[in-house]
């Protein structure tokens, strides 16, 4: 990535080219496998400058909350509010984080105001892991507006759990997770 934003910053894709061709015409006597060495240096210098653009596009669009492709599963309703989950990738080339995440969103389908709550109990490698570093437990309180719909995202703390890393298998994995003491209050 590194190496992709400091080819992409300086203006030496147009320079090199400007250079080789100018080479070129200088010389008279070039014999075609210098050329073609030359031809497949800029065509190298070109597929990298691509292959960094279309990096750096994708890699905002994964950090997303892309609600319209994920495959939400309903976890639970009440109170006319709809409680979905779903995994989502979330990857951070810049940062060297990728990570599958749990998303939350929730459905008002009321007229009225609903302040959703509950506690995050957590499940590793299934066994129960209690948040022990607090004396109280964790919990989250969520305001919808009537007909509101908000998901989680990737940097949302409330609306996403940490469930695996993309590439290691070492390290422990969230097996399950319980949105404990759920309750709905129409306001």
């Amino acid at each position: 990535m590194d190496r992709c934003k400091e080819f992409l910053t300086k203006k030496n894709i147009k320079e090199k080219a400007d250079d080789i061709f100018s080479y070129i015409k200088r010389t008279q006597t070039i014999k075609s496998l210098v050329s073609l060495k030359i031809l497949l240096q800029v065509a190298k210098y070109l597929a990298l400058y691509i292959g960094c653009l279309s990096l750096f596009s994708t890699s905002n669009v994964m950090a997303q909350d892309n609600s319209g492709m994920i495959d939400w599963e309903l976890y639970k309703s009440q109170s006319g509010v709809d409680i979905y989950m779903a995994d989502m990738p979330c990857i951070d080339s810049s940062n060297g984080l990728y990570v599958v995440k749990i998303m939350i969103r929730l459905v008002n389908r009321n007229e009225k105001t609903a302040l959703v709550s509950w506690e995050a109990e957590r499940w590793f490698d299934n066994n129960y892991a209690p948040d022990n570093s607090r004396d109280e437990k964790v919990s989250f309180k969520i305001k919808l507006k009537p007909q509101e719909e908000i998901a989680g995202n990737c940097f949302d703390k409330s609306l996403s759990e940490y469930k695996r890393f993309l590439y290691r298998e070492s390290v422990p994995q969230l097996t399950r997770l319980e949105l404990n003491s759920l309750k709905v209050f129409l306001m």
